[in-house]
């Protein structure tokens, strides 16, 4: 199979595990960078010490970022997942962390005045599922009514991220709100739909957040990742274990986690919804 054929492939699996439109550009790109590196190679033979070599030589003569480094290193690893079922460890190759971004949230406080200042019903479902159960921007798109499961109070989220099917809590507080919604509303396919019944878009949610906020009198920037990470910081404050935040936001590496704080002790049958404390 050639590069160009490869590439498609590759993107095609990326578009049925629901990546978005500019992740899967920006896979696209890294992955020719990566495919021209190697022309002429048994790409299905190269090792761990061969794509260090070609890191290297890209750091000494392009001069790359360690954001573009990290985007390349993550799009080898996932290529040669799809494409070759094999696993690579190229953490030996990922810039060092020390200076990783520290998560943005707002108090419980500021989300309970975004919640009383949200009238229109659907726009205050998008944020409760943000925020409720740290739900990432995409998940909320590509939720449909069943994946809300009343009976045992779970929200069913399929091919997220990474491949990875999880559940998560379903808040009563945003039960109630969801089962009037779909009464009044009465969705086909997804669950938030815009014109003619095609899927809500991801602008339309950035600005009916930001709008929130703004009507809260919230002074920081909220966007829907603001929300899903105060969800995690709040389970955190709660004394919830950082192993079943990792299950709930559907983190692949326990490092990504890690980001939020320090460990704590609990039950998993104690988690409550941050929702819920409202």
């Amino acid at each position: 199979m050639g590069f160009p054929e490869l590439t498609q492939l590759f993107k095609q699996k990326l578009f049925a595990q629901r990546y978005s439109p500019n992740s899967i550009k920006t896979y696209g790109n890294c992955l020719a960078k990566f495919l021209r590196a190697f022309d002429g190679s048994d790409l299905e033979t190269i090792s761990e010490k061969d794509i260090g070599s070609f890191v290297e030589h890209l750091l000494k003569t392009d001069n790359i970022s360690d954001s573009y480094r990290k985007q390349l290193l993550g799009t080898i690893v996932k290529f040669y997942d799809l494409t070759y079922n094999r696993v690579l460890d190229l953490s030996f190759l990922y810039p060092s962390s020390k200076n990783a971004s520290v998560p943005q949230y707002i108090s419980q406080r500021e989300i309970k005045k975004m919640l009383a200042v949200t009238e229109n019903l659907k726009h205050r479902c998008i944020i409760k599922l943000l925020y409720g159960a740290g739900l990432r921007l995409n998940e909320v798109l590509h939720l449909r009514p069943d994946s809300i499961d009343f009976q045992n109070s779970l929200i069913h989220v399929q091919n997220s991220k990474g491949r990875k099917d999880r559940s998560v809590m379903l808040s009563g507080s945003l039960s109630k709100d969801v089962i009037k919604y779909l009464a009044d509303c009465q969705p086909e396919k997804y669950l938030f739909e815009g014109l003619k019944n095609t899927q809500y878009s991801s602008s339309s949610v950035q600005a009916l957040v930001k709008e929130a906020a703004k009507r809260a009198g919230v002074k920081k920037v909220v966007s829907p990742r603001t929300l899903r990470q105060s969800f995690a910081i709040h389970l955190f404050e709660s004394g919830t274990e950082i192993r079943f935040i990792q299950e709930l936001l559907g983190h692949y590496s326990i490092k990504s986690t890690l980001r939020y704080t320090q460990l704590s002790r609990v039950t998993k049958g104690t988690i409550k919804s941050p929702l819920d404390h409202l």
